[in-house]
């Protein structure tokens, strides 16, 4: 696919995840439904903003997941005809050496810490993510 080609799709998300579909690349149920979420609402906009108001977007797990994914084939298609690529390699999370008991006792300090009006934020926020319409796996 030439440049040229690339910009027809402009911020097409879905057309583009088509094409690239046509031309041999195998997406999941789950990158499909990912990338229709990204181009509903205007959300390829969106995400070079900061916006308020109500619209529904991806889940930041499920980006990561189809982002390594695509990584990975294009990746290797591209290795496949002699073109180097450096491999994507995760950095693993780093381990706690601290108890249950000692991160509840932070967790609580933390807590204790804010002021009314950031505790209503924190509740605001948790309890939007609880009720979240759009859960990606």
């Amino acid at each position: 696919m030439t440049v040229k080609e690339l910009k027809q799709y402009s911020h097409g998300v879905k057309k583009l995840g088509q094409a690239v579909e046509e031309r041999g690349l195998k997406l999941i149920e789950d990158d499909k439904e990912v990338i229709k979420l990204i181009d509903e609402h205007d959300n390829v906009i969106r995400s070079r903003y900061i916006t308020t108001g109500a619209f529904s977007r991806p889940e930041e797990d499920a980006l990561g997941a189809i982002c390594e994914r695509l990584d990975s084939a294009v990746g290797d298609a591209l290795r496949s005809h002699n073109v180097h690529v450096r491999r994507f390699e995760p950095i693993p999370p780093t381990a706690t050496r601290k108890t249950p008991d000692e991160l509840e006792t932070e967790i609580i300090d933390e807590l204790t810490s804010l002021n009314k009006h950031e505790r209503d934020i924190l509740a605001y926020l948790l309890d939007r993510k609880r009720t979240a319409i759009y859960l990606c796996d």
